[in-house]
């Protein structure tokens, strides 16, 4: 199966299509970014099926930055004092 003209023309109107379905969205998510960039990935996976080209479009990207981190210790050698501790 060849990549045609048709197949680019799908590709390019299907990513359109998930750019503009999502451009509130990833505007909100670069405004949540502040000075940090705003990543917004672009998949297109083709494969045949039937003599035709399979095509599969996703868009990725973070709304919203989580950052978090915990610190804790642990010491095998501390014994317990009362029972059930």
């Amino acid at each position: 199966m060849k990549i045609g003209p048709v197949t680019i023309q799908k590709m390019q109107t299907e990513v359109s299509g998930l750019l503009e379905a999502y451009a509130k969205e990833i505007d909100e998510a670069y405004i949540k970014a502040k000075d940090e960039p705003l990543n917004v990935s672009l998949k297109v996976n083709l494969s045949p099926s039937d003599g035709t080209i399979k095509l599969k479009t996703s868009i990725d990207f973070v709304a919203e930055k989580i950052k978090d981190s915990v610190t804790s210790y642990a010491d095998e050698s501390q014994q317990e004092l009362f029972e059930g501790d």
